[in-house]
């Protein structure tokens, strides 16, 4: 998602007020966002109170940031707990 404009994946609903916000997701954005969305993107349909630990909001942001490096890498996504690739 990282360096990806707000609201701009193919095929997926995202509110007008997304795909309109001129936002691009990166360390910073994505924090801002996270913290409070709906002040970020007044309208979005994202329910979601915020994260308001920052030792909290940093790992969120750091794990979306290492999963989409893993992703852009070409690895495959870990087969869940119990199930056989």
């Amino acid at each position: 998602m990282f360096g990806r404009a707000a609201g701009a994946v193919p095929g997926y609903p995202f509110s007008k007020a997304m795909r309109q916000s001129g936002l691009v997701w990166n360390a910073p954005t994505l924090a801002r966002f996270l913290k409070d969305p709906q002040s970020v993107v007044p309208g979005t349909r994202m329910v979601f109170g915020g994260i308001t630990d920052a030792a909290q909001l940093e790992r969120a942001v750091e794990f979306l940031r290492q999963a989409g490096a893993e992703a852009g890498n070409g690895r495959a996504a870990r087969p869940s707990a119990g199930r056989r690739p």
